[in-house]
């Protein structure tokens, strides 16, 4: 079965054991209208959380 992932890479400077460039799955979903709309909300917050936790040194990039 299908999954929707969002995933994000930590930008280099992020300390490697706190995750510093390395790809990490945050969320899985399984595949279907419901879950997509799920998922893009999840997505917008955790790029949020992300913004907040690691500010302007570059969290990184978070995607689908």
């Amino acid at each position: 079965m299908s999954t929707i992932t969002i995933k994000t890479k930590l930008n280099d400077g992020i300390y490697p054991s706190h995750g510093g460039g390395k790809v990490v799955t945050h969320f899985e979903f399984t595949a279907g209208p419901r879950n997509l709309v799920k998922a893009i909300e999840t997505l917008h917050s955790h790029r949020e959380e992300m913004k907040r936790s690691f500010g302007n040194i570059g969290c990184g990039h978070s995607w689908m």
